[in-house]
């Protein structure tokens, strides 16, 4: 971005509070803002509705991609007690699934869905 700035007379830079800005560069972010641990209030701002933002990392072999996270995730699980949420392997979430405190989910070797048991 910096780069960019300098090509075009005039232009500055502005600072953004992280309030008012929040990006989504990788699924785990997404999965994140999509979970109930945000709400998207009235005035169409996405808050959080926790005190402490949980960290999400997601298996880069079957999540990186958006069409794959699409594909895996048609339930997004439920991140408002959790802390750490780590999903190794190929899971399909297809069903509600509450993330209580640190959790992972450790790969089965198989693709497994979260609707036949956690």
């Amino acid at each position: 971005m910096g780069a960019a700035i300098e090509v075009f007379a005039g232009a500055t830079a502005i600072a953004v509070e992280r309030d008012r800005f929040l990006p989504v560069k990788t699924t785990n972010e997404l999965m994140l803002l999509r979970s109930d641990a945000f709400d998207l209030g009235e005035d169409g701002r996405l808050t959080a509705s926790v005190t402490g933002v949980p960290g999400v990392d997601l298996d880069e072999r079957y999540f990186k991609l958006i069409q794959d996270f699409e594909r895996r995730v048609r339930v997004v699980p439920s991140l408002r007690e959790a802390h750490t949420f780590t999903v190794r392997g190929d899971w399909t979430f297809d069903a509600p699934f509450v993330v209580v405190g640190e959790r992972t989910l450790p790969d089965p070797g198989t693709p497994t869905a979260v609707s036949t048991g956690v």
